[in-house]
């Protein structure tokens, strides 16, 4: 019974300091001015920490600059350690764009299980659910301070594909 009691107690400080992570994070939002960031660098950042162990790492962004909210680099954070976290058996993790009609659109894909198709939307609801839903919420909120929109269309079994659509005026080629 006192162990019972003790896990209990152990899964509510978690519950708690979960929440005010997201709090946090949540409070971040909307800060400080957009402004207009080098995609390329700042995936290259993102990824100089985590241990992707043994995922190969393919980014083709340069030449992309975005209008988006300071936290951009918080976005590829999530995605990043999702797809560490959550993309069993991924052998690799790839970003690049496309230009499509007026928009640009930046993905982020894995060929790991992918994501059911009746969890698409449910996994950037609001939340501390397990699977990274708070994480993804508050990328999808940084985004769309901007007029960026965030969805995963991947096809389940095999792999995700997180797309980051980039309205028109939002965006602009460079060269370095």
């Amino acid at each position: 019974m006192l162990k019972t009691y003790m896990e209990k107690e152990e899964a509510m400080v978690r519950e708690i300091k979960a929440s005010l992570r997201f709090a946090k994070q949540f409070n971040d939002i909307g800060m400080n001015p957009p402004r207009w960031q080098n995609v390329q660098d700042v995936i290259l950042f993102t990824v100089a920490h985590p241990d992707f162990g043994s995922l190969t790492r393919e980014f083709f962004l340069e030449g992309i600059e975005i209008y988006a909210d300071s936290l951009l680099e918080r976005v590829f954070v999530t995605l990043v350690e999702n797809t560490i976290l959550h993309a069993t058996g991924a052998k690799f993790i790839r970003a690049g764009y496309t230009i499509t009609g007026d928009d640009t659109v930046i993905f982020l894909e894995d060929n790991g299980p992918g994501i059911p198709e009746d969890s698409k939307e449910q996994i950037f609801n609001k939340g501390t659910v397990a699977g990274g839903a708070t994480s993804l919420f508050l990328s999808r909120e940084i985004l769309s301070i901007t007029g960026i929109t965030f969805q995963e269309d991947g096809i389940a079994g095999k792999g995700a594909w997180f797309e980051i659509r980039i309205p028109k005026g939002s965006y602009r080629t460079s060269t370095k």
